[in-house]
């Protein structure tokens, strides 16, 4: 079999840059990695981990998915504008009441995670389409499928790379092309400990007291307690990606199939998600109190349950 081209955004550090690395490392190289990032000055992690493949089988260049003008010139740089594996992983995260974002950073984080996604595609899909072969891999999220408590617009992010990969898909299938979406949930990186930095000391001035209690006092509280307990390790889902990277799928009536299981499966997630999500809920937060009316010496009913425990 051909080496095949597998282009690689976000490889500065964590997923990315241990996805690189995995396929580089390939002891049959199967795959020449074009590994890509916004800024080439914190290309050294990636060099390190690369070692003995940098140059060989990895070279890295810079890629802003932000920039139409900075895709195409990656791609054009590539012999023949042959991508056979584009993997989509540059992104920002966001975490926070929404009134206490701005509009601005909003749109920003769209512009990555969702335009980055769409103005690749739209750059090497039609090369893929001509040659009747290539493979799409998307990092998408756990919070793609379900919404969480104050992941708002990450989440919305995320609906949207949901909704343009399964649309394209049945598109994609005419022309021999694979569209894969990877959908982890906690991932233990250096990003991720920003993030909850940057949302532990954001701005909360304005916000109500009732809100801040649940963001403080709940989601911040316990968000270490959900990474401890279900956090992956960069490398763990860097190996997930090779195998889908190393597949070969059959497609016609057997992709059809698949997907119909999947679509059952995605209701199976979304009710244990729920009853996942009620059950911390239940035992983080204080259970419903009752009140006594001092007159009738009869109890009155329960405090209206707030919202998100209805």
């Amino acid at each position: 079999m051909a080496v095949r081209n597998v282009l690689v955004t976000g490889c500065s550090s964590g997923i990315g840059l241990a996805l690189a690395v995995r396929l580089a490392r390939d002891e049959l190289k199967r795959f020449r990695v074009i590994a890509t990032m916004r800024n080439l000055a914190k290309r050294q992690a990636l060099e390190m981990q690369a070692g003995p493949v940098l140059e060989k089988t990895l070279e890295i260049k810079e890629l802003d998915v932000t920039s139409e003008e900075s895709i195409r010139h990656c791609v054009d740089s590539i012999p023949q504008r042959r991508v056979d594996v584009l993997v989509n992983n540059a992104g920002l995260g966001m975490i926070g009441p929404v009134e206490s974002q701005s509009l601005t950073s909003m749109q920003h984080l769209f512009d990555a995670n969702f335009f980055g996604l769409v103005r690749l595609v739209k750059e090497v899909f039609p090369d893929m389409k001509k040659r009747k072969q290539g493979h799409v891999v998307v990092m998408s999220s756990v919070l793609g499928l379900q919404g969480l408590l104050f992941n708002d617009i990450y989440s919305a992010s995320k609906f949207a790379v949901e909704g343009f990969c399964e649309s394209l898909a049945l598109q994609a299938l005419k022309f021999g092309v694979n569209i894969s979406l990877i959908e982890p949930g906690p991932v233990i990186t250096e990003f991720e400990r920003k993030l909850y930095e940057e949302a532990a000391n954001m701005d909360l001035s304005g916000l109500d007291k009732e809100t801040l209690d649940i963001f403080q006092g709940f989601y911040m509280a316990y968000s270490k307690e959900v990474f401890t307990a279900l956090g992956q390790s960069p490398e763990e889902v860097a190996e997930d990606q090779f195998d889908i990277v190393e597949r070969h799928t059959q497609w016609g009536l057997d992709l059809m199939d698949k997907y119909v299981k999947f679509v059952k499966e995605r209701t199976e997630i979304e009710q244990s998600y729920a009853k996942q999500l009620r059950n911390l809920v239940k035992k983080h937060l204080p259970k419903r109190t009752t009140r006594e009316d001092p007159e009738s010496k009869h109890l009155k009913r329960p405090e209206a349950a707030p919202w998100w425990r209805e």
